[in-house]
């Protein structure tokens, strides 16, 4: 690992993250929310989190520090956020329990071991503290960016309450396939 200023950039973007979650949650809390400021706000977020790792691997700073920085600013923007669309009407709080559902068991499996091997990844790397599969990162995306933002626009247009249910059983079953790839993957091992 370098120890460099610019290798302490990424840690620096998951930590701004954290900011930017605050500020988001404190404009979600006003009477009059400024929605276009909340989703560039959201995209600042989203930019920073594919930043973050790429940048860790370039300047050969990662580390589990940072991979468990990087996962607190995430669970903090996705829980945070959409407990507060949801206390505001924006989005149902079934989301919010398939949200917190689907992070726990991210975490849950993330640790587990099975005859002292670790699951589907080179933990080899001691770096890599969680699991990631390729289903769970493309749900996650729609967890973490796609959701928000979707209802933010949705509420903010007018949207139709039958949109939103749709957008609501479809994190149901989200949900569901993200669970059971991971107790799959969990259980191939």
């Amino acid at each position: 690992m370098k120890s460099s200023a610019v290798s302490y950039l990424p840690d620096a973007l998951s930590m701004s993250r954290i900011a930017l979650t605050t500020s988001i949650i404190a404009l979600l809390v006003r009477d009059e929310i400024p929605v276009l400021v909340i989703l560039t706000l959201m995209l600042l977020v989203f930019a920073s989190d594919l930043l973050d790792g790429k940048l860790a691997r370039k300047f050969d700073s990662v580390s589990k520090l940072g991979a468990v920085l990087d996962i607190i600013a995430d669970g903090y923007y996705v829980l945070g956020v959409g407990a507060m669309l949801a206390y505001r009407g924006i989005i149902p709080p079934l989301i919010i329990a398939c949200l917190a559902t689907a992070f726990l068991v991210f975490l849950l499996t993330s640790r587990m071991k099975r005859d002292g091997v670790a699951i589907e990844q080179e933990q080899s790397d001691p770096h890599r503290p969680f699991v990631f599969e390729r289903i769970g990162r493309s749900i996650a995306v729609f967890f973490y960016f796609l959701l928000p933002t979707l209802m933010l626009v949705l509420w903010w247009s007018g949207a139709d309450r039958a949109i939103i249910e749709v957008v609501t059983s479809l994190c149901v079953v989200l949900t569901i396939v993200s669970i059971t790839n991971r107790v799959r993957m969990l259980l191939r091992t």
